[in-house]
């Protein structure tokens, strides 16, 4: 009875699992762009950083603390995928821009991918539509990108 009742609960882990996988995957393929150049090495380490001094457009706002939770979401998908996230050292850093609407809904997200010998070797972008409640699943999406690469 035991065992049945472990199996019961597992269960809707393990499709809920599944239908996350391919929301992600389907978001990175439609929706996020990741380029990188021959100098990127995918097996390095990652450090995620937020570009400070970006300014907002007219009608767009840049809120810094909502931007930091999306670097902070990119990082946590890069360890789910198994990869070294750092805070310092050597590794690719992901300097990111975001720009969220007046409804403080994210708009756009820019990054660039530097080596640690301080050559950009990549960017990443996506650019709405905005996917209500799915940041996580775009910075997945992001991270899952980064790992295939």
């Amino acid at each position: 009875m035991k065992k049945l009742l472990l199996i019961l609960l597992c269960l809707p882990m393990i499709g809920f699992g599944q239908v996350l996988t391919s929301k992600v995957k389907r978001i990175a393929k439609k929706h996020v762009e990741v380029f990188v150049s021959p100098k990127f090495d995918n097996t390095l380490g990652f450090i995620t950083s937020l570009d400070k001094d970006w300014k907002g457009d007219f009608g767009i706002s840049y809120d810094e603390a909502k931007s930091q939770a999306i670097a902070d979401k990119i990082s946590h998908a890069l360890i789910g995928l198994g990869k070294d996230v750092v805070l310092e050292g050597r590794a690719n850093t992901i300097a990111i821009s975001i720009r969220w609407d007046i409804l403080n809904e994210l708009k756009k997200l820019n990054g660039k991918i530097i080596n640690p010998e301080g050559i950009i070797v990549g960017s990443i972008q996506y650019t709405g539509p905005y996917i209500p409640k799915s940041h996580e699943n775009i910075t997945r999406a992001i991270a899952y990108k980064l790992s295939i690469q």
